[in-house]
Parts: structure tokens; sequence; C-alpha cells
């Protein structure tokens, strides 16, 4: 395998990074670029076959990562920061199975399958860079995905349950959505929202736990680009995100009422 652990991070990841709690941060950037490396298995640029072999040696490395015999530097390094911490290594295999999916373009027939694929990342990444639930983590990682949906559409990904009609796929690769569906993403991109301000209002808002205060701030992440998400719509079109300085600005602010002890509007 290469190694390309000196790229960055994509611009959201980054933010986070810089915005966690200092304790944190060691950890959580090995983390994250565990996650780059599978997701680099998705450049269009790759050829079909080669992306296959990649998630093939990711999903050995990331088992030798849970039986202790991890042999690429970030998993070595996460093995170390977790024998340091006094836990056993993540199992973070689920971010190959979901990989594998996404590079396949599987359909997700019931809101069950759907899930079933959120909550593996959330029980994966999310829980052991937090500590806190899939529930919250599964909620979080759809309306990350929702809030590209036009992208990965017209990748021929669509994170919404389906059916098993064959032709069911084709109102969401529309450029724009029509009304029926663009109202339909606008409501669950709210559902969605809501569910994350109350897991992070499910405890008091004191900057005495690093792993929380970092779930929040990841959160706030999110819901701030739900907001230019859903005056997006129908479009929902990347370039409507916001703008890199508002979103660090907005972001950075968040952070520092969090390790305030304080709840930001956002939240």
């Amino acid at each position: 395998m290469s190694d390309e652990n000196d790229a960055p991070l994509r611009t959201e990841r980054e933010l986070l990074w810089r915005f966690s709690p200092v304790s944190q941060r060691a950890w959580l950037n090995d983390l994250l670029r565990i996650e780059q490396q599978v997701q680099w298995s998705l450049r269009p640029q790759l050829e079909h076959s080669v992306a296959h072999t990649r998630l093939s040696w990711w999903q050995d490395e990331l088992q030798r990562l849970a039986s202790r015999e991890p042999r690429h530097p970030l998993t070595r390094s996460l093995a170390q920061h977790a024998a340091t911490r006094g836990d056993a290594p993540p199992n973070l295999s689920a971010l190959v199975e979901g990989c594998q999916i996404d590079l396949a373009c599987l359909a997700f027939e019931t809101r069950a399958d759907l899930n079933s694929y959120l909550h593996g990342w959330a029980e994966s990444l999310f829980h052991a860079a937090t500590g806190q639930s899939a529930a919250w983590g599964a909620a979080l990682r759809e309306l990350e995905l929702l809030q590209d949906f036009a992208v990965h559409a017209w990748q021929g990904r669509i994170y919404w349950p389906l059916g098993d009609d064959p032709t069911a796929a084709d109102p969401w690769r529309a450029r724009p959505l029509a009304a029926h569906e663009a109202d339909a993403l606008g409501e669950r991109l709210r559902e969605l929202a809501a569910q994350l301000r109350d897991h992070c209002r499910a405890r008091p808002f004191e900057p005495t736990d690093d792993s929380v205060t970092l779930a929040r701030v990841w959160s706030a992440l999110v819901l701030l680009r739900s907001e230019r998400a859903l005056t997006a719509l129908p479009h929902g079109y990347s370039d409507t995100r916001l703008s890199p300085l508002t979103l660090t600005l907005r972001l950075w602010w968040a952070a520092v009422q969090l390790q305030q002890g304080r709840r930001p509007l956002i939240l």
C-alpha cells in the first residue's frame, strides 16, 4: 500500500479536528485518517479492481488492528494510543463494509437496510472517537450524507430507502429534484437535525467530558451545514454549502461555548 498519511483531510474533517478538545486530537487524527484511507477507494479516477484490492487490504489491516497486530503506520499509532488510554484497539471493520456498499452502489430497499448501514459507521468510527451511542452517530452520519445528496446520487449512491422497484432511483437522480422528492428530503433533514439536537441536550452542558464535547462539536458542524442544505433544495448542489470562512467562524464560536460549558444556539 502507498503511504498517503500526509495528505490533508477533507475540509469538514479538518475543521472537526481543529476544534476538538486538545486531549482528543491525537486519537481523532488517527481515526479520521484511517476513514480517509478507506474512503479513497471511492475516488472516481480509481480503476474498479484497484478499489476492491485496496478495500480488501484495509479489511485485513483493520482485522489485524482489532487483533493487536497492525502493520500500517496509522493503525500502529492508533493501537499505541489505545494502549496508552488503557483501551483495546477499536474495531473499525464496518468502515470497509460500508465502503464496499458505496462502491457497488447498492440500493437500500428498506429503512432497516439503511439503518444497518448507518449504524455500522456509528458503532465503529463515531463510537471509537466519542464513546457515544450508535443512535447519535447514525443520525449524524445520515445528516452528513443527505447534505450532499445530489452529489452522491449523481455517483450512483442514494441514501434513501427505495423499495424493490428498479426504477425507483430515477426520480432521486434528477437535477433539480421534483417537488415530491425535495419535500421528502427536506422533511428528513429537519427530522435528523431535531434528533441530533436531542442527543446533544441529553446531558448537561458542562466542559467535564472531552468525549461528549467532541460529539457535540461534530454535531454542531453537521448542523451548520444542514442549514445551508435546506436552503439549497431542490437543487442540492455541493457548491451551495456555507463558505469555508463562515463555517470556520461559526464552528469556532460553537466550540468555544461548548468548552465553557454553554450551549451554542446551533444546538
